[in-house]
């Protein structure tokens, strides 16, 4: 997750402290549960976030040792063509 959308997360979930507070120390039933709503939100976005860090960084993974693997299948691939070209020449 980029560090201006943790930022802007964070933010948005403090607010939502602030509006839940400021709700409940008024009495404005409205305004408590809107901070609960924009907390929920935010944290929501947050998970969102963290999936596609921890997706993102599976298919790095994933790549690196595919292609690993495709280098070693390459390299047999050219020592078995070598040693049948040897014994064509042998």
């Amino acid at each position: 997750m980029g560090f201006d959308v943790k930022i802007k997360d964070a933010a948005e979930e403090a607010a939502g402290k602030v509006k839940e507070w400021v709700g409940d120390k008024t009495g404005n039933e409205q305004l408590e549960a809107e901070g609960k709503r924009d907390q929920a939100v935010a944290k929501t976005k947050e998970a969102v976030e963290a999936v596609k860090d921890d997706l993102g960084d599976k298919l790095d993974d994933a790549h690196d040792s595919l292609s690993e693997k495709v280098g070693d299948l390459s390299d047999t691939v050219a020592d078995k063509a070598a040693e049948v070209k040897d014994r064509a020449d042998g």
